[in-house]
């Protein structure tokens, strides 16, 4: 996830080949946005109980901020995250596959510890994404050295529901997630993040939490799938060296700026159309596992669409002002990502401020947006005088089983 080219060449000096830094540029945004979908949803990964989202709907403004987030946020940042992460796995094995120095081993062992870091993060929210991530990346192995059409196919197949479709028709409700928000295991979670103790929510987020993630990610809603789509995808991206001759492909970021936000329209009508014949969703229907697939398409073309601004965006002022405030903040992704849930969950959990169901949209966001900036900000002071955010290189000396070199020399 740091996008570095020899994360896995074994060397325990910093890091010195040039990196790429409008990936580290694209990851930090992407992170910024999933921090800030996660601030409004008040890390509950999950529907309010009744009564609690009146507050958080408090005023038009709150609508309005839930339906933007909605619309431009959930779903689409953690798209372009994960497509980054199928292009960081590209770049830590392209140069040792093609000298023919193992690999394999030591970014399994790699995986193990992202999963590790994963769950020490679900422990405190079950929304966590670095175990998904940990295990499908362990197929991507299986997968790197078939050809990029064959690559491509399988990442479009997923991206059209193949996974969901299987997974439907072979498990049924058995992978269903509960739905209801005042059902009487979700009324017991919310209960255990708004009162309990920290060691109530590492049980809660132990259980009712894995069974959530399962749900998710491999039912009907598919997640699973999407994201090892997106992992294919950015592997792919990364053997079409895409990002080292951005400067290059002006021209096709504007065509795919304009087809992406096409294409988000007429899955958007397609979806909506689907879900009028549905009626009341149940998520339990073919007919439903279709708009839910162009639901994920909708997503995937927005994100497209996003991806392609912001690097126009970062092209037209030459890199300067956008990889001073962004870059720093994506090479410290992991920190960031952990540090982003510890800072929520105190402020919103019953173990530490207890603020969960109290505060309108309009305050959960500012506070997502003050949590980035104070990131943004103690990024850039970080990576001035380390060559590593402080997890990355704890992630990298247990990856290479000997300390690595941490502060620069000034």
């Amino acid at each position: 996830m740091t996008g570095a080219a020899n994360i896995a060449a074994g060397s325990t000096n910093p890091i010195k080949a040039q990196r790429l830094d409008i990936v580290d540029a694209l990851r930090g945004f992407a992170l910024i946005g999933v921090g800030l979908v996660h601030f409004v949803e008040q890390y509950i990964a999950g529907a309010y109980p009744e009564g609690y989202g009146e507050i958080a709907m408090a005023t038009l403004a709150d609508k309005i901020i839930v339906g933007l987030v909605q619309f431009f946020l959930a779903g689409k940042f953690y798209a372009i995250f994960s497509f980054l992460f199928g292009l960081s796995f590209f770049i830590q094995i392209d140069k040792p596959s093609r000298n023919n120095q193992p690999y394999a081993a030591r970014f399994i062992w790699r995986l193990i510890l992202l999963f590790g870091f994963g769950y020490i993060h679900h422990l405190f929210y079950r929304g966590d994404i670095l175990m998904l991530y940990s295990v499908l990346g362990i197929s991507l192995l299986a997968m790197h050295k078939l050809p990029t059409r064959v690559l491509l196919l399988i990442a479009l197949a997923l991206f059209l529901g193949l996974g969901r479709y299987i997974s439907f028709a072979t498990t049924g409700d058995l992978l269903r997630m509960d739905m209801n928000p005042n059902s009487e295991l979700n009324l017991f979670y919310f209960e255990q993040l708004k009162n309990g103790s920290l060691l109530d929510v590492f049980a809660i987020n132990n259980i009712v939490g894995i069974q959530n993630l399962l749900a998710f990610q491999f039912g009907i809603f598919g997640r699973g799938y999407i994201t090892l789509g997106l992992f294919i995808l950015g592997m792919c991206f990364g053997r079409f060296g895409f990002f080292h001759t951005i400067s290059q492909h002006k021209r096709t970021l504007k065509r795919s700026l304009g087809y992406a936000i096409a294409s988000t329209v007429i899955c958007i009508a397609l979806m909506a159309g689907t879900f009028v014949l549905v009626g009341e969703p149940q998520f339990n229907t073919w007919l439903e596992t279709l708009a839910l697939t162009f639901y994920d398409l909708a997503n995937l073309s927005l994100a497209v669409a996003i991806c392609s601004g912001f690097i126009l965006f970062a092209l037209r002022e030459n890199n300067t002002k956008t990889m001073r405030c962004f870059a720093p903040y994506g090479r410290m992704a992991l920190t960031n990502y952990l540090m982003q849930a510890l800072i929520g969950t105190f402020i919103l959990y019953g173990w530490g401020l207890g603020f969960i169901g109290e505060w309108p949209n309009r305050y959960l966001l500012a506070l997502g947006l003050a949590v980035a900036i104070f990131q943004i900000i103690f990024s850039m002071y970080w990576m001035q005088r380390f060559h590593y955010g402080p997890l990355e290189w704890v992630w990298r000396s247990l990856t290479l089983c000997q300390k690595v070199e941490f502060r620069k020399q000034q």
